[in-house]
Protein backbone atom coordinates (compact mmCIF):
# COMPACT_ATOMS: atom_id res chain seq x y z
CA UNK A 1 0.00 0.00 0.00
CA UNK A 2 1.88 3.45 -1.04
CA UNK A 3 1.03 6.61 -0.29
CA UNK A 4 -1.76 8.41 -2.72
CA UNK A 5 -0.67 11.54 -4.39
CA UNK A 6 -2.91 14.61 -3.71
CA UNK A 7 -4.46 15.74 -7.33
CA UNK A 8 -4.88 19.50 -6.77
CA UNK A 9 -6.17 20.22 -10.50
CA UNK A 10 -9.07 17.80 -10.02
CA UNK A 11 -9.75 19.33 -6.10
CA UNK A 12 -9.17 22.79 -7.77
CA UNK A 13 -12.19 21.53 -10.36
CA UNK A 14 -14.09 19.88 -7.47
CA UNK A 15 -14.34 22.75 -5.38
CA UNK A 16 -15.40 25.69 -8.82
CA UNK A 17 -17.95 23.07 -9.27
CA UNK A 18 -19.13 22.29 -5.83
CA UNK A 19 -19.22 25.92 -4.92
CA UNK A 20 -19.51 27.72 -8.06
CA UNK A 21 -16.71 29.92 -7.34
CA UNK A 22 -14.13 30.28 -10.27
CA UNK A 23 -10.67 30.14 -8.98
CA UNK A 24 -8.14 30.62 -11.46
CA UNK A 25 -5.16 28.32 -10.26
CA UNK A 26 -4.53 26.60 -7.25
CA UNK A 27 -2.62 29.44 -5.65
CA UNK A 28 -5.77 31.35 -6.15
CA UNK A 29 -7.93 28.83 -4.72
CA UNK A 30 -5.46 28.63 -1.54
CA UNK A 31 -4.65 32.06 -0.86
CA UNK A 32 -8.26 33.41 -1.37
CA UNK A 33 -9.81 30.56 0.86
CA UNK A 34 -6.57 31.34 3.57
CA UNK A 35 -7.86 34.71 3.65
CA UNK A 36 -11.32 33.76 4.85
CA UNK A 37 -10.98 30.46 7.03
CA UNK A 38 -8.37 28.59 8.87
CA UNK A 39 -6.25 25.92 7.15
CA UNK A 40 -8.42 22.97 9.34
CA UNK A 41 -10.80 24.23 7.75
CA UNK A 42 -9.82 24.42 4.48
CA UNK A 43 -7.90 20.89 4.90
CA UNK A 44 -11.45 19.54 5.80
CA UNK A 45 -13.17 21.25 2.79
CA UNK A 46 -10.39 20.09 0.82
CA UNK A 47 -9.86 17.09 2.16
CA UNK A 48 -6.75 16.94 3.32
CA UNK A 49 -4.68 17.78 6.90
CA UNK A 50 -4.16 21.03 7.93
CA UNK A 51 -0.03 20.30 7.45
CA UNK A 52 -0.94 19.64 3.88
CA UNK A 53 -2.74 23.12 3.66
CA UNK A 54 0.46 24.67 5.62
CA UNK A 55 2.87 22.99 3.08
CA UNK A 56 1.14 24.34 0.29
CA UNK A 57 0.74 27.79 1.62
CA UNK A 58 4.58 27.96 1.86
CA UNK A 59 5.12 26.26 -1.42
CA UNK A 60 3.31 28.88 -3.15
CA UNK A 61 5.01 31.47 -0.87
CA UNK A 62 1.13 32.48 0.82
CA UNK A 63 2.13 34.12 3.33
CA UNK A 64 0.72 33.08 6.99
CA UNK A 65 -1.01 34.97 9.24
CA UNK A 66 -0.20 35.94 12.81
CA UNK A 67 -1.45 33.98 15.15
CA UNK A 68 -3.07 35.76 17.62
CA UNK A 69 -0.55 36.19 20.71
CA UNK A 70 1.70 33.10 19.74
CA UNK A 71 3.37 32.14 22.88
CA UNK A 72 1.50 34.68 24.43
CA UNK A 73 -1.69 33.77 24.13
CA UNK A 74 -1.60 31.10 26.70
CA UNK A 75 -0.08 33.81 29.14
CA UNK A 76 -3.52 35.66 28.52
CA UNK A 77 -6.16 32.84 28.24
CA UNK A 78 -4.46 31.17 30.75
CA UNK A 79 -5.37 32.31 33.72
CA UNK A 80 -8.94 33.22 33.03
CA UNK A 81 -9.14 29.73 32.36
CA UNK A 82 -7.64 28.50 35.76
CA UNK A 83 -10.11 31.43 37.48
CA UNK A 84 -12.98 28.83 36.25
CA UNK A 85 -14.00 27.03 39.65
CA UNK A 86 -12.87 23.41 38.99
CA UNK A 87 -16.60 22.76 40.04
CA UNK A 88 -17.82 24.78 37.41
CA UNK A 89 -15.22 23.66 34.92
CA UNK A 90 -16.48 19.64 35.33
CA UNK A 91 -20.07 20.82 33.93
CA UNK A 92 -18.90 23.04 30.99
CA UNK A 93 -17.79 21.73 27.49
CA UNK A 94 -15.02 22.43 25.47
CA UNK A 95 -17.23 24.61 23.29
CA UNK A 96 -18.47 27.13 26.75
CA UNK A 97 -15.59 27.49 27.80
CA UNK A 98 -13.76 28.78 24.79
CA UNK A 99 -16.61 31.49 24.56
CA UNK A 100 -15.95 32.22 28.44
CA UNK A 101 -12.37 32.85 27.81
CA UNK A 102 -12.69 33.34 24.28
CA UNK A 103 -10.29 30.95 22.47
CA UNK A 104 -10.97 27.91 20.06
CA UNK A 105 -12.26 24.36 21.66
CA UNK A 106 -9.14 23.20 20.53
CA UNK A 107 -7.03 25.58 22.50
CA UNK A 108 -9.36 24.77 25.77
CA UNK A 109 -8.37 20.87 25.22
CA UNK A 110 -4.43 22.19 25.37
CA UNK A 111 -5.37 24.10 28.26
CA UNK A 112 -6.89 21.14 30.10
CA UNK A 113 -3.78 19.04 29.20
CA UNK A 114 -1.79 21.31 30.74
CA UNK A 115 -3.75 21.73 33.90
CA UNK A 116 -3.67 17.57 34.49
CA UNK A 117 -0.05 17.56 34.08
Amino acid sequence: MGVETIKWDDILTNINKEYRTSYESIRDMLKKMYSKISPNQMGNLIGVSNTTIYKKLDYYGIRRRHIPGGNNYIGCKKPLFLKIPDEVLVNMTNEEISKEIGCTPEYVRKLIKMKKQ
